[in-house]
């Protein structure tokens, strides 16, 4: 599902979500034991798989820790409900462990330019979190915002005062019929819904 580099590392990191046969049908009808829940690191310039792991199910984004220094990062695991953590051992090798419970579905997964945070999309239950990952393995909730329904990709701006949202997953999943992007203020004290600004 997504490919994430650390060319520093010559490490690549794929994430699994679910096959076309699969993700073309309505949700009641998709077939739960025909998700993903592997994630393979990858040799990044020989283009060789060096080791697969499990992790919850439906794991998408990969976002490796921005800093050039750290050996790891994070995945959400969409019907886990889940942050895993993917962390190098110096010898080669990467663990994964769950991180962190979040709302449902959580659909995308944004970080702060200055890597405290990482933003997670609560397309289940209409949600924005904001978590703190200064303690990569002891994540902490620290803001929550619904800036609409089935929010799912954000884009934080370089300046990590700006979120914006979109909605719409699938086509297969959506049941809002309206769609739009909505602002969202990122402060010392969390997030805050923008009440004026709204994009149909």
């Amino acid at each position: 599902y997504d490919v994430a580099v650390k060319p520093g590392l010559n490490r690549m990191i794929t994430s699994s979500f679910t096959p076309l046969r699969n993700y073309k049908k309505p949700l009641a009808q998709m077939d739960l034991k025909d998700f993903g829940s592997e994630l393979v690191v990858w040799d990044f310039k020989n283009r060789q798989p060096l080791q697969v792991a499990k992790a919850g199910l439906a794991p998408l984004e990969v976002r490796w820790s921005l800093k050039p220094e750290n050996n790891y990062g994070f995945t959400n695991c969409a019907l886990d409900n889940s942050i895993w953590l993917f962390k190098g051992n110096g010898e080669g090798n990467y663990s994964f462990k769950k991180v962190a419970d979040t709302g449902a579905l959580p659909a995308d997964l944004r970080q702060s330019p200055d890597d405290k945070y990482l933003y997670v999309s609560c397309f289940g239950d209409n949600l924005i979190q904001q978590w703190d990952v200064s303690d990569p393995e002891h994540l902490k909730l620290t803001s929550t915002v619904s800036p609409c329904v089935q929010p799912n990709m954000m884009h934080v701006t370089g300046d990590g005062k700006r979120m914006y949202v979109s909605n719409s997953l699938l086509s297969t999943l959506d049941h809002s019929g309206r769609f739009y992007v909505r602002l969202v203020h990122i402060g010392p004290d969390g997030l805050k819904v923008d009440p004026f600004f709204n994009i149909d």
